[in-house]
This record gives structure tokens, sequence and C-alpha cells, in this order.
């Protein structure tokens, strides 16, 4: 009579997934299985199982104090959003607005500096703003005031420059840049940091567009009617 021919590997694997009850029938099949480890030898199945649970379950743990801190984080920024938007709403004319946009940025949101600048054809009272146009900046500043979209990230030295100044620039590491535009181009705001991840190019700017759009329709009501400086052309995408 012939042996019979024992199953192969693959064969054991398959039966086992679609006869899991089998083991959960003989445990003491679980307490004789052992498995290699490189640097600890042999270990049972169940250490192993244990372990690969602990492990699974820090894993989640992390990730679930990452989401609470994102939370928390995402909870101050509402709140000192809804402080600044406040502000500006209330605010009665152009210097007024300019004075709590500076102040509250600076104390609130930890920025390093902050500039507003005003694209108007018609001189404006002096204030804590700068008034200048859109053709009096350089070719790289007007490329990306011309997209429409926030950027983030670390700028030129020249580009610091304009948006700073000199003084400031030497110390902004990251910036962000807000074009302002409500039915025409209005200006850009400005804000840096010393440090250069705060502005980082991946950084979620929700919170910089809400101010951004509320800012452009204050500045909107509040500057000259006047203004008739052209609409910022959009760059083609």
């Amino acid at each position: 009579m012939s042996q019979q021919q024992a199953p192969s590997k693959e064969q054991l694997i398959t039966w086992l997934e679609q006869q899991p009850e089998v083991l959960l029938e003989a445990p003491q099949l679980l307490q004789q299985l052992t498995l290699s480890h490189q640097t600890s030898g042999a270990t049972s199945l169940l250490e192993r199982q244990n372990q690969q649970l602990r492990q699974q379950v820090e894993h989640y743990q992390t990730r679930l104090h990452e989401l609470v801190a994102v939370a928390k984080d995402n909870d101050r920024l509402f709140a000192q959003t809804r402080q600044l938007v406040l502000h500006l709403v209330e605010a009665t004319h152009l210097e007024e607005l300019a004075q709590h946009l500076q102040t509250q940025l600076n104390n609130e949101f930890g920025a390093l500096t902050s500039t507003l600048l005003l694209f108007h054809q018609h001189p404006l009272p002096q204030g804590a703003y700068r008034q200048t146009s859109l053709a009096d900046l350089s070719q790289d500043l007007q490329m990306l005031i011309g997209r429409q979209r926030i950027t983030c990230g670390s700028f030129r030295p020249h580009e610091s420059q304009e948006l700073f100044g000199e003084q400031m620039a030497e110390q902004v590491a990251s910036a962000v840049l807000v074009p302002l535009h409500f039915e025409h181009g209005l200006g850009v705001l400005a804000i840096g940091s010393d440090d250069p991840m705060h502005f980082r190019s991946s950084l979620d700017t929700l919170f910089i567009e809400y101010i951004g759009a509320i800012l452009s329709r204050r500045l909107h009501q509040l500057l000259p009617m006047a203004n008739t400086q052209p609409q910022v052309q959009q760059v083609a995408q």
C-alpha cells in the first residue's frame, strides 16, 4: 500500500483558513505552536498575537492623541479667528480696521510681523498699512498675487523685503501671502513668522482664507469709492 502524501504548506494554510474553528476546538495545538523570532528565539503563537495586539493598541492610542491635538488646535484657531472677524466687522473706518488686524495677528496668532498692502489709485491717510500699486511690485510678487490663491512657504529675499521691509525681512523664515480681492484687486495681506515650518507649503489655509474673504469685503466697504484700480488679471492655470 502506498503511503498517503502529506498536504503541502499552501494546502494546509488554505484548509486552516476555511476551518478556523479547528484551533479553537483543539487549544493544545495553540500551546504547542511556536514562531521563530530573529532576536528572542522561539515564541508561542499566543505570545505573538498578544504582541501584535499591543502594537495595534499603541498605534491607535498614538493616532487618537494626534486627532485630539488637532481638534484642540482647531478650537483655538476658531476662537482666535472669530475674535478677529468680530473686530473687522465692527470697525467703522479704515485705520481702525488696520489697527485691529495688526494687533490681533501679532498678539493672538503669534505672527512675527504682518503687512497690509493696499492697491488704491488715490492717496490714503497714513495708518497701519502701506499704500502701493500692483505695478510697483516685482514681477514675481505680481505673478503670485495674480493667481488669487494663498501662498505659503519661504519667500526669496527681495520678495520678503518688498512685503515686510528690509529690517524685518531678515527675521522672517516663512510667510503667507493672502491676495485681497472683491470685485477688483484691493491689495494683499502678508504674515511672517521666524519659524520656517510655521507657514509651510502644506499648511491648511482654511482659517486664513476665511479671514482674507472677510477682510476683502470690509476693505471694499471702507476704501474710498473713487478707486479705479484695474482688476488683477488672473494667471492662466
